[in-house]
């Protein structure tokens, strides 16, 4: 799920699960009103594999095109598998993550992913739930995304991540070192977060102050390396460490949500007018422990 600042452009990357040619692609809002119909052009990189030394790590003809963090498709004996670039170091790519076996020379390395460009016409209004829509036959992607006035900034970085782990666990050496892993709690925190404030009533109503969520954002990091990569710190007892950051966590969003709900106000109809029933009330949350 994505967030788009109302009346301003975004661009798109979906990954459709087959290969495309001459997509066409359309916004769609939650009454079904076809809002813009934009261009959608696919990933032009065609090579091939010259030689691999890894399953995770290919040289290839060209590189010309080929960038970090793009999803490709790549044909070997295995068939067709999909692998995201890690790393560009001329002619050898890195993927995040292996493929079934090492391909061989010949085998081919094309895009997948097939970008758009929404436009301010189509981002017009207030809302959830929008969609975009690139279809070519019977194949189909879609992308859902909110137009919201003050669209969620991912607060946390692999970086972030990376400092907090060495600090309490230096001898975890080889995650600290792997770019992609610490991304992917960053990610996945980031998201946690998102979707706590998403569940506020009006979210895309709300003007959110970013430098707020940086607290929150880490005590999720903390509780999915704890919960899911037993990362416990030393000392603390792992069901009560993690049941008290999953307290922690429930009181900073709890806190951030009620200290919007004090000051804003809100134009829940988009209609430029705030009207009684859409002026916020200061609410009391109690969380219970």
């Amino acid at each position: 799920m994505s967030e788009i600042l109302q009346n301003a452009a975004h661009d798109f990357r979906l990954l459709p699960r087959e290969a495309v040619s001459s997509p066409t692609a359309k916004v769609v809002s939650r009454a079904g009103v076809t809002l813009e119909e934009p261009s959608a052009t696919p990933d032009a990189v065609a090579t091939t594999v010259a030689s691999a030394t890894a399953a995770d790590v290919l040289v290839l003809a060209s590189t010309a095109g080929v960038l970090r963090g793009r999803v490709y498709r790549i044909t070997g004996v295995w068939g067709e598998a999909l692998a995201e670039v890690s790393r560009v170091d001329g002619s050898t790519v890195h993927l995040v993550d292996p493929l079934p076996a090492a391909p061989s020379a010949g085998d081919l390395f094309v895009g997948a992913e097939v970008a758009v460009t929404v436009s301010a016409t189509g981002t017009g209004q207030l809302g959830e739930a929008y969609r975009l829509i690139v279809t070519e036959g019977s194949n189909q992607v879609v992308a859902t995304f909110d137009v919201a006035r003050t669209p969620f900034v991912p607060p946390l970085t692999a970086r972030d991540v990376r400092t907090y782990v060495v600090r309490l666990w230096p001898g975890e050496t080889a995650k600290a070192a792997d770019d992609a892993w610490m991304q992917r709690i960053a990610d996945q925190a980031n998201e946690e977060l998102r979707a706590r404030l998403r569940a506020a009533q009006r979210y895309v109503y709300r003007c959110w102050d970013h430098a707020l969520f940086r607290a929150p954002a880490m005590l999720a990091a903390r509780l999915i390396l704890a919960d899911e990569h037993a990362l416990i710190p030393r000392n603390q007892d792992p069901t009560e460490y993690i049941r008290g950051l999953r307290f922690e966590l429930n009181d900073a969003v709890a806190r951030l949500i009620a200290g919007t709900d004090a000051t804003a106000r809100y134009d829940g109809d988009d209609d430029g007018v705030v009207t009684d029933d859409e002026v916020a009330e200061a609410r009391i949350i109690r969380v219970h422990r």
